[in-house]
């Protein structure tokens, strides 16, 4: 069986979208295309070597029911970057209602998308907790960073959960750490956790440079929140502000970056939502872009 799909992307974090609503229902009662057997799918097409090579993949049918797999095939719940590039093509494809694109997972429970415009979508991520202290992060916060000791150099890092574990390398440090080192001391320092090492540099009150490997079906969006939220509570950003994310060749500079991200996928722009002590939401809004469109072979 030959299915057609599409390969999207946000800071470099890519995804696979197969899209089920041109396909005649004699087609998708085939057994492949099965719920039961999307996550052999998911396996198949995400395998960088043997298939396309995604972070994760995603069915998305008629009734804008959305469906997430990881890389390893295994359907996963919370998606921040998938959600993002899927609401780029549901907005490209005339799915979206009004201000807002509604999506339904597999349990229909509903995941909201609003829309800013027609290359800025807006999703939540929740409030931050700290891996360390394992309470609920407020800009009020104290001691959310800790240090990591190495060869004589500290390293401050505050360590958050937001969907993903990530740590951010905050302002301020000693010394100087490359982000393969920074990484390996934060590998060392949480082995029994999937972690996210960040390196945040605040450039302005509002905007953030970081340089990550955002993987997972949050990766990105993760990170951009991670790295606000620890930046704040340094006092070095705004509550606001831009994260732009670093790619080779970039060498720091943020008009280097903006030169190569023509289509607004490189950068996120996070917003820390604590007007009032009951409210403490980061949200995010970025765009999802197209990488290309293919067609893959799956076997009966």
């Amino acid at each position: 069986m030959t299915l057609p799909f599409y390969k999207l992307q946000i800071a470099g974090n890519g995804f696979i979208l197969f899209d089920l609503l041109p396909l005649p229902e004699s087609l998708k009662a085939k057994s492949a295309l099965h719920p039961d057997n999307r996550n052999t799918i998911a396996r198949r097409i995400c395998d960088r070597r043997f298939g396309v090579g995604a972070s994760g993949c995603m069915f998305l049918e008629k009734d804008n029911t959305l469906t997430f797999y990881s890389a390893q095939g295994i359907p996963a719940g919370n998606s921040d970057d998938s959600l993002l590039c899927a609401a780029r093509y549901a907005f490209d494809s005339g799915r979206s209602n009004g201000q807002k694109i509604l999506f339904k997972d597999g349990k229909q429970n509903t995941m909201r998308v609003d829309i800013l415009g027609a290359n800025d979508f807006r999703i939540s991520c929740g409030a931050p907790f700290s891996l360390l202290k394992e309470t609920v992060i407020t800009p009020e916060s104290k001691d959310v960073n800790e240090v990591i000791e190495s060869g004589g150099l500290e390293c401050a890092y505050g360590a958050v959960h937001l969907h993903e574990n990530v740590i951010v390398a905050s302002p301020g440090n000693r010394g100087f750490f490359s982000f393969q080192d920074f990484a390996v001391l934060v590998h060392k320092a949480f082995p029994k956790k999937k972690v996210l090492p960040v390196i945040a540099t605040p450039v302005t009150e509002n905007t953030v440079l970081v340089k990550s490997n955002p993987k997972g079906m949050s990766g990105a969006c993760s990170t951009a929140a991670a790295a606000l939220c620890v930046s704040c509570c340094a006092g070095t950003t705004e509550f606001e502000s831009m994260v732009m994310f670093e790619q080779r060749g970039d060498d720091g500079l943020p008009d280097n970056m903006l030169a190569k991200d023509t289509d607004s996928s490189r950068r996120i722009a996070v917003y820390w939502d604590y007007k009032e002590k009951e409210r403490n939401e980061i949200y995010v809004s970025g765009s999802g872009a197209y990488v290309f469109e293919g067609k893959f072979d799956i076997p009966e």
